[in-house]
């Protein structure tokens, strides 16, 4: 008789993105990032929509003021947007132009992880944040950032440099409200995840908790966890049906920027 292997089932939500990624990959080699960049965007949307409540649409576009011409994100790669009450202002060929209010999160797709590439997703993501505070949204969306690939750091460094790039750009970023402004979450397919929450010494900086192990996992949770909150719930199940996945700590978690 087959028993249950939620570590299996959980395992093969990072195997089927990156194989389905790889499939391109192979076929077109170096050539066409840009479609290579847009296709592992359509498949991080078509696995999350299995994932969360109906009434939520991820999109590729941009975050505007509803008052003020001058106050619009950056371009975002996939937009998470409630349309339950409202529909956004424009949505069509796969672009969507949203009003803050029915923003409940920004995502930046990357494909390996690198300085240059997280510190890209974290302005990107942070631009949102900017038209959300200047518009008098409460709290912040969540804003999450996922690699295909590790990169070259090694991991008994892996977490105090990720660190170090969140602190960076944390301290050249402008400060719209008391929180971070750096994402809640980074992770890397079947390697590892960092979940990122205010240092107890300095609220405005991030202290990022690195793990060992599939950070689809992490990602998913923090994910859901927000739009069930946003939703009026206390929390999402996620964790608890995930409760079983081993993931421990990397070598130099937590890190804070002294």
């Amino acid at each position: 008789m087959t028993q249950p292997n939620r570590q299996r089932y959980l395992a093969s939500v990072s195997a089927e993105l990156k194989a389905q990624a790889t499939r391109v990959r192979d076929l077109i080699g170096d050539a066409h990032w840009l479609t290579d960049g847009h296709h592992k965007e359509y498949l991080v949307k078509a696995s999350l929509a299995r994932h969360l409540p109906s009434a939520i649409t991820f999109g590729r576009g941009f975050v505007v003021h509803p008052q003020r011409s001058d106050l619009v994100s950056r371009e975002q790669d996939l937009l998470v947007v409630d349309t339950r009450a409202v529909a956004p202002v424009f949505a069509q060929g796969g672009v969507t132009v949203a009003f803050p209010s029915q923003v409940l999160g920004a995502i930046a797709v990357k494909t390996t992880l690198t300085r240059d590439a997280l510190t890209d997703a974290c302005e990107t993501l942070h631009s949102v944040r900017r038209v959300c505070a200047y518009a008098g949204v409460a709290g912040k969306p969540w804003f999450g950032v996922l690699f295909f690939e590790p990169g070259i750091w090694q991991q008994d460094a892996l977490c105090k440099r990720v660190g170090e790039v969140v602190a960076d750009f944390e301290d050249g970023a402008e400060q719209v409200g008391e929180l971070p402004s750096g994402p809640d979450v980074i992770a890397v397919l079947g390697h590892s995840g960092f979940v990122l929450d205010p240092s107890e010494a300095m609220s405005r900086r991030s202290r990022v908790r690195g793990f060992e192990g599939d950070g689809a996992v992490i990602f998913l949770n923090s994910l859901q966890d927000a739009v069930a909150l946003a939703r009026g719930a206390n929390a999402a199940e996620f964790e608890a049906f995930a409760a079983g996945i081993q993931m421990p700590a990397l070598a130099g978690s937590p890190y804070v920027r002294a």
